[in-house]
């Protein structure tokens, strides 16, 4: 049989259909998540609210201001490196791109809800789940029960991430 054959009766294969949203989402992840990072951390370290939020004696000071951004800093550059993983494994069809796709996105999901958690102790005054907090959580939730499902049962996925890659 040949490879076209064979391709076509096992299913859908390759990065169309609903793949290709994943795909484009994942794009776009990376370069949001860059420009977030560039628009919302940088200019703190510029425009002095890093001190402010930092020194002890400043009317904006909390003890965990330093520890809870630098770790926001550290979580959206490590979002950044694993969804340039992620789109690495995509587009060489890796094996390993549904298993990594699923753990990123409930890994985000949940860091998001510690993050709220935390954002409440650091400003105890603001309440823990606002309609902001909420919107916020609503798309990496609505995210997780769309594509860990479709990574799960899709016969694109399993027929397209067959190969070995070396990331």
């Amino acid at each position: 049989m040949n490879e076209e054959a064979t391709s076509q009766s096992r299913g859908p294969t390759g990065l169309g259909g609903w793949l290709i949203l994943v795909a484009f989402g994942l794009v776009g992840h990376v370069i949001n998540n860059v420009i977030s990072i560039n628009d919302t951390y940088l200019p703190m370290f510029r425009d002095g609210t890093w001190e402010i939020l930092t020194t002890f004696g400043s009317d904006a000071y909390h003890s965990l201001w330093a520890p809870f951004l630098i770790g926001e800093i550290v979580w959206g550059v490590a979002a950044v490196g694993a969804e340039a993983a992620l789109v690495i494994l995509l587009f060489r069809r890796s094996r390993r791109f549904p298993t990594f796709f699923i753990v990123v996105a409930v890994a985000n999901l949940v860091l998001m809800i510690v993050d709220v958690g935390l954002a409440s102790v650091v400003l105890p005054d603001e309440p823990i789940f606002s309609v902001d907090t909420g919107t916020s959580l609503v798309g990496p939730l609505a995210y997780v029960l769309i594509w860990v499902p479709y990574m799960l049962v899709s016969e694109r996925v399993k027929n397209t991430f067959v190969e070995h890659a070396a990331i």
